[in-house]
């Protein structure tokens, strides 16, 4: 009654927090102090000795195992699986001085890998998020055409006891430390524009309703997402396939594409992969690996066409491919995904790598030689100083994944392909040049692209005439992207832009 009210108001003036937990019963776990390990965590010597014995087992090749293990079920994509597990083992944290030596004050530098997975309707991609939640220690599952940017982040709420406001989690502060997986996540419409302080500095920032904190969320969000149109479009950019911003786009370290080429080769290995696999339910355990033949070869080599920015790049990813392909060929039953997740757990609190000089130089080059190849693109995709990053945690989290110390130098090549095949899916040309927005250039941006050339070749040499074997010699060089070299020469010629002085010669206007 009257009373009742009277007193709560009396209680809650007189005290600062009238917050409480009122206990039921109180239960000890089994486990040591009385402290029951949680899901996903090494707790006994049982869990050391089982984890000992895989990599002494398979000592060097943890990689290829674990991306064996994480989803059998889907055929191929190797590549893409052996970023899902490098993104489960993640980088070092490292904390770097902002005011000079000796200064308390440290600004955080993430080492969560980001990957996001866009593809065809049916290629597996929920099955591959589902995996990685069950690999992951402490993993969340959402999806994005049901969540909210606070459902995601943080809300602000009341609370039914004492009508205070109060913070509640969402899915990546829940995830801190571990992976919060995002499906649909182009149906989220504005809402994952949320997501561009988490993926970056790795917190949550909420002023409401006269609270203002700072929530840690140092989650991998490893994300899922199919094109607009229903089918992806190779003429379109990414950004125009699955209507994302290049802000959010920059923040994933690794994106694939997976997509659903008609083939008959490959589709008829993937109708035999599937048969298999149900077979195995109707009590025929015993059923050899199907291996993968030279039509998976064929179907990524036809895909990025013969050109020579293709053969440049392609052993490193032979010989990860070779090792997955081989543990495969050879009979290696998978790891459960319990055994994957205990293995991370240790890895992640008990593993931080270094980077070696040797090691060092490899992601330098391959860092320098996109940035090269982003220079001779006009209004190409930028490669900044972020794919560098993306990088060096990848070959941190390499290292972690096989529990050694420093980064070798197997290490950097074996990312440097996983990064150049994330690359060539979304933003390579089949001449192994980056494509201007993601898609095929067009005339106009590649005549004003040679137009370019020309004139800094005019400056260096002091002249304006060009002969018309220079003409074709220059456009070769700078592998220009036109069907027509007569007729883009005619076309520059009649716009003014090269004056034709007779004896096969151009002028540059």
């Amino acid at each position: 009654g009257g009373g009742g009210s009277k007193a709560k108001s009396q209680f809650r003036g007189s005290c600062a927090s009238s917050l409480y937990v009122k206990a039921l019963s109180v239960v000890t776990g089994p486990g040591p102090g009385g402290r029951e390990p949680k899901p996903g965590e090494v707790g006994d010597e049982d869990d050391y000795e089982m984890i000992a014995k895989l990599y002494s087992r398979h000592s060097g090749d943890a990689l290829a195992l674990f991306a064996l293990s994480l989803c059998p079920g889907i055929y191929g994509n190797e590549m893409l699986k052996a970023g899902l597990v490098l993104a489960l083992f993640g980088g070092s944290r490292k904390h770097l001085s902002t005011a000079g030596r000796g200064s308390k004050s440290k600004a955080p530098l993430r080492g969560d890998a980001h990957v996001l997975m866009v593809g065809d309707p049916g290629m597996g991609k929920s099955q591959m998020l589902r995996a990685v939640c069950k690999a992951s220690h402490r993993g969340v599952y959402v999806t994005g055409n049901i969540s909210t940017s606070t459902g995601l982040t943080a809300s602000v709420g009341k609370d039914g006891g004492t009508g205070e406001f109060c913070l509640e989690a969402g899915a990546v502060v829940m995830a801190d430390q571990g992976v919060c997986c995002v499906d649909e996540f182009d149906k989220m419409g504005a809402d994952h524009q949320s997501l561009l302080e988490v993926m970056e500095q790795q917190e949550v920032s909420v002023a409401k309703a006269g609270l203002v904190a700072s929530l840690p969320a140092r989650a991998t969000i490893v994300a899922a997402a199919n094109p607009e149109k229903g089918h992806y479009d190779s003429s379109g950019s990414l950004s125009d396939n699955i209507k994302l911003s290049p802000a959010l786009l920059s923040r994933f370290d690794l994106i694939f594409l997976m997509l659903d080429q008609p083939d008959e080769e490959v589709d008829g290995l993937l109708s035999e992969h599937v048969m298999r696999l149900h077979g195995r339910g109707s009590g025929k355990e015993n059923i050899p690996a199907l291996t993968f033949g030279k039509a998976t070869q064929r179907r990524r080599a036809g895909g990025r066409g013969g050109g020579r920015g293709s053969q440049r790049s392609d052993s490193g990813k032979d010989r990860l491919l070779e090792r997955i392909r081989a543990l495969q060929s050879s009979g290696t039953k998978p790891v459960p995904l319990e055994v994957i997740q205990k293995c991370v757990a240790y890895a992640r609190k008990h593993v931080a790598p270094v980077l070696t000089e040797e090691a060092r130089v490899v992601l330098k080059r391959c860092y320098l030689e996109l940035r090269s190849q982003n220079a001779n693109c006009v209004g190409g995709i930028p490669i900044t100083v972020r794919q560098l990053e993306s990088m060096i945690r990848l070959a941190e989290a390499r290292a972690r994944c096989e529990m050694r110390e420093r980064v070798t130098v197997e290490d950097a090549e074996d990312v440097v392909a996983i990064m150049r095949e994330s690359l060539y899916s979304t933003v390579m040309d089949e001449y192994g040049s980056i494509k201007v927005g993601g898609r095929k250039k067009g005339k106009h941006a590649e005549a004003k692209r040679y137009l370019t050339t020309l004139a800094k070749m005019a400056r260096a040499q002091g002249r304006r005439t060009f002969s018309v074997q220079e003409l074709y010699g220059i456009a070769d060089d700078i592998r220009l992207q036109v069907d027509d070299m007569v007729n883009l020469v005619e076309e520059l010629n009649y716009a003014g832009e090269l004056l034709k002085k007779g004896n096969g010669m151009y002028s540059l206007a």
